[in-house]
């Protein structure tokens, strides 16, 4: 439970999309999950993110979407989370 909600925080920090929007949060899970699928994560990333290394944002974008995975048994551990961050 705890990694699920981590992983929207680490899609509010690199998209800087509000925590409180007039779209339920599966519209954002949806949406990111889709973007990251499609290979146009740049479209929903943060100004100051796209402005740094984007090599970089890949591989930290592809841990919320382990963390946001529904099937709970895919989702890595926090320990996991914390060695990769």
């Amino acid at each position: 439970m705890y990694v699920y909600s981590f992983g929207f925080v680490l899609v509010e920090l690199i998209t800087g999309l509000k925590p409180i929007m007039t779209t339920s949060t599966t519209d954002i899970r949806r949406r990111f999950l889709s973007l990251m699928d499609e290979n146009t994560l740049d479209s929903i990333l943060d100004d100051q993110v796209l402005r740094g290394e984007s090599g970089g944002v890949v591989a930290v974008a592809k841990l919320p979407k382990r963390c946001l995975d529904l099937n709970g048994k895919k989702r890595p551990y926090i320990k996991e989370v914390a060695v990769e961050l």
